[in-house]
């Protein structure tokens, strides 16, 4: 969501215009987006998927997503919109899928006497609650709700990695990889860090000699 880390509050707004400002730039051949991020919600990371892809065909520009300590889920989602991914061996990356939790108090407060009394307009509006059990109902409607967005993630992923959902299925089952191991199938294209992702953006646009390297705050907003 707008309220933690890479996507945090503002920080998918800081982001997208951050980016869009460095694609302006002609001096600017392409951009290494770094991310470092356990993830967030489905729809803060479709958000800045789907900004990427757009600044992609808009200026016609390649974006290296450059995989920090952690870009997994949310974190990966993001990755996957851009030109190519790079990590660090170790980078812990995947956790491809989707998780819905909540507790279950009901034994512990009947044991203190402790009740609650809800008041609802409609028989799920309390779905989830920890004071009463579940209905079986109740589970079938967060599972459809589950399998929708993580079929979504599925096929963000496919269409960013160009592979086949099917392909993606076979490693989306929530499991974490380090870069190294990502690599090997096919999740992400090297795991050479920073260096890599460097040479990897000079060989895309075809620059000869030494690359000048520029960050995000050498452009201030004017």
């Amino acid at each position: 969501d707008r309220r933690g880390s890479f996507l945090g509050e503002n920080m998918i707004d800081r982001v997208k215009k951050n980016l869009e400002r460095m694609m302006k730039k002609k001096q600017v051949k392409a951009v290494i987006l770094r991310i470092n991020s356990p993830g967030g919600t489905v729809a803060s990371s479709q958000e800045l998927y789907q900004s990427i892809l757009d600044l992609r065909r808009k200026f016609n520009k390649p974006i290296i997503a450059l995989l920090g300590d952690v870009a997994a889920s949310g974190g990966y989602y993001v990755a996957s919109a851009c030109d190519r991914i790079v990590a660090e061996p170790g980078t812990i990356t995947g956790s491809i899928g989707v998780i819905f939790q909540t507790g279950e108090f009901h034994g512990l407060l009947k044991r203190y006497g402790i009740s609650f009394n809800t008041i609802k307009s409609g028989p799920y509006k309390d779905i989830g609650s920890p004071m009463r059990p579940m209905e079986a109902e109740e589970k079938k409607i967060l599972q459809d709700m589950i399998d929708g967005a993580y079929e979504q993630f599925v096929q963000a992923v496919a269409q960013g990695r160009r592979i086949s959902p099917l392909d993606v299925r076979k490693v989306a089952d929530g499991r974490i990889w380090l870069g190294q191991f990502a690599r090997g199938i096919a999740m992400i294209d090297e795991d050479t860090g920073f260096k890599g992702a460097v040479e990897l953006a000079k060989n895309m646009r075809k620059i000869s000699g030494e690359p000048k390297l520029y960050w995000d705050w050498d452009f201030r907003e004017e």
